[in-house]
Formats: C-alpha cells, structure tokens, sequence
C-alpha cells in the first residue's frame, strides 16, 4: 500500500516557464521572449490596484473578524521580473511545495514596492493551481445536501471548496488569501498561507511509517519548554500542544457546521512565528457546509488509515461528518505519538475493514490519559464519540 496520502497520484504536465505562459494572447518572439497582445489593463496599473486590494483584503488572522472573505481577482498577467524570474500578477513563481492528482503547490513571493518601486516587504505564499480543463474533464459524483447524487466534474468540486474555504478565518486554519480565475486562462490559482516548517511529519514509503520533522521537534521544545528527557513522553507533551491548536480550529469549523473529513497527518502544517499559534489545518478539499446541525453526508470521503469506519461503509444510512473528524484527530494524534497508523494494511478496503473491527493497537509507552482521550474519539459507534468542545477539557489536554 502506498502513501496515506489520498492526492498521491502524479499529473503528467510540464513545468516550465511556457507551460505557466501559454494562454490569453501571449506569444514568444524568435528569441524565446515573451510580448504581450493588448491587455484592459497595463501591468504598472494593475500592480497598484492589487496593492490597495491586498490592504483591504489581507487582513490580520483573527477568529474576531467573522466578515472575512478571501480577495478574487478575474485577471492574470504573466511577465519576466527580475533576475528573469516568472511572475504572475505580483508574484514571483519560487519552488514546488508539492503536487497532487490534479495540481500543484509552489512557493510564491510578493513584493511590495514604494512609489520609487524599492522594495519595502515581501511575504511568502503557497499558491495551489489547477488546470481547468483536466478538472473539467475529469467526472465525478456530487451530492446534494439530501444525499441525491447527480453527475458533476472536479472543477465544480473545486468551487465548492471555493465557496466554503474563502470565508475561512481562525489562527489554525491555513487562510485563503486570494482566488485568481481569468476565464482566458487555463490556470485557476489559490494563494494560501505559506507554513515554512511544512508538514508535522514526513511519510516514508520504504518503511510505512511516518519520520519525524527534526527541524519541528527542535522548535517545539525550545519555543514550548519542553526538556522532558524520555523520548515518548517528549512526544505526548509536543502532541499536547500541536493538536490543541489544531482542535480549536476544528472547533472553530463545527461551531459553522463545516466539516473538513479529511483531517491527517499530512493535512497538518507548522510555521515558524514568534508569537501566535504555529499549527494549522490545511487543504478543504473534501469540506462541506451542513445545511443543519445533524445532516447526514453519503459520499465517500477522506484518506484511508484516517477517515471512520462510517465514511466507507455507511453511505447508504448517511454519517455524520463532526464525529467523522474526531475519529480522524484522534488516528492523528496517535499516529504522531507512535508514528505509525493503528490501522494499516497491505490495500485501502484492508485496512478500512481493520479500522471498522479492529481495536487500537498502544504501544507500552503510551500513557493512560493519551489511551482514554484516542479511546474516547474512536468509538466504532459515531453516536459514542466525545465533540469537540469535549475534546479540548479532556484531561491529556488540560492536565487534571
């Protein structure tokens, strides 16, 4: 069985600089330079207008701030800056973060400039992109908030993801900045919070464990205080503080009735900050917006490994989607203490099957309070879990 990771699959597309360029009338000279045809708007113009936008629409990451909606813009301009570099709009292309069945994430850097164009800040971002056309192409079931399903493709899902994400606005939760659609371009571009210390931990596909994140476990112990010498207690103690975090924005979703069903180890990033939160949950792919309190959700959603036993064999009956994400915070928290899944097998339905009749598996070390609150998320029973709010007063988190 390979990576956990449900998004594993590779797209086949070429990254370079004419595949980020290939669109909206632009054309290469013989040299290989890029010009424009005429655009509704100058490149200088459209910088200055992104500025005023970003002023208004970049706003501090508070919870307190409930009218919070992500920037969108209709226009992409591709050019050369400096140093040759691609750019669109006012980002400049960096890394590749990563790549999933139908897109990629880069590192992107803005800059902004003083009216003698002298750089005064630059931030980073994580910019998520899609090709339209393969989300359009690729059919998939949708589900209706009664749980009729009806015909649809990856684009329409994307919008909906859209639609719940951009509104998004809590200290643990990466934050959706900017959506970029110019009809005249095949890219659709989501620019996100960039978390420097990238994922909690590292899938290893030769051993099929998780490895550590050195450079997290160093800043965990020094920024929390942790000098517990015992390397299993160490990592309860470092667990405590990450999905703490992580529970008060999942608590932040349910109070919206947003389920996100596919919370994992992967889906969990860290960033480097000196004051605030440094955990947040990411990607709202699989995310729904209840209609009410006790709706019912019949599609099949999440990562095997993770997601409860319901997600897969339920469908018929429904499942609710709150109690689906504490069963996935709890596999999370103790796949980060043990670094393994409990359940795991040799192909996905195996190891459904053994999250739907298996018993978790502790190792020695695990404390009594840790088995009592995995216990607790992980019933087999949906109806048996804890909430949220019950999840941050059990004792592994407040220490009674």
């Amino acid at each position: 069985m390979n990576s956990p990771d449900n998004q594993s699959n590779k797209i086949s597309e070429k990254d370079n600089y004419q595949d980020d360029l290939e669109h909206q009338g632009q054309n290469a000279d013989e040299n290989g330079q890029f010009y424009y045809q005429e655009h509704d708007i100058s490149l200088e113009k459209y910088s200055d207008l992104c500025e005023e936008e970003y002023k208004k629409s970049f706003k501090n990451n508070s919870e307190s701030d409930e009218d919070y909606e992500a920037d969108f813009q209709h226009t992409t301009v591709y050019h050369h800056g400096e140093n040759n570099g691609r750019h669109m709009n006012e980002y400049e292309f960096l890394e590749k973060l990563g790549q999933g069945s139908f897109g990629k994430v880069k590192k992107v850097e803005r800059k902004y400039l003083d009216e003698d164009g002298v750089t005064v800040l630059k931030s980073f971002y994580a910019a998520k992109i899609f090709k339209k056309s393969q989300l359009e192409y690729e059919r998939v079931f949708g589900y209706k908030s009664d749980g009729e399903s009806f015909m649809t493709n990856r684009l329409h899902l994307i919008q909906e993801e859209i639609n719940i994400y951009k509104h998004l606005n809590h200290p643990n939760i990466c934050k959706l900045f900017q959506i970029i659609d110019d009809e005249t371009d095949e890219k659709l571009y989501l620019i996100l919070e960039y978390c420097d210390m990238g994922q909690l931990m590292i899938w290893n596909e030769d051993n099929q464990y998780y490895d550590p994140n050195d450079k997290l476990d160093q800043f965990l112990c020094k920024q929390y205080g942790i000098q517990e010498q015992d390397q299993f207690k160490r990592r309860e103690l470092q667990a405590n503080v990450i999905f703490q975090q992580i529970a008060k924005g999942i608590q932040y979703l349910h109070k919206r009735n947003v389920v996100n069903r596919d919370i994992k180890i992967d889906n969990i990033l860290s960033f480097l900050e000196e004051n605030g939160d440094h955990f947040k949950l990411a990607d709202f792919s699989t995310a729904k917006k209840l209609t009410h309190q006790h709706q019912k959700l019949k599609d099949c959603a999440g990562t095997s490994g993770f997601r409860c036993p319901e997600q897969q064999f339920n469908l018929e009956q429904g499942y609710d989607g709150k109690a689906c994400d504490i069963w996935s915070l709890g596999i999370s928290i103790i796949t980060y203490v043990n670094h393994k899944i409990p359940f795991w097998s040799d192909s996905n339905l195996q190891t459904d099957i053994a999250a739907k009749n298996n018993p978790i598996q502790y190792e020695k070390h695990n404390s009594d309070q840790l088995k009592d609150l995995i216990e607790s998320m992980c019933k087999k029973s949906e109806a048996d879990r804890i909430n949220i709010d019950q999840v941050l007063t059990h004792p592994f988190f407040t220490g009674e």
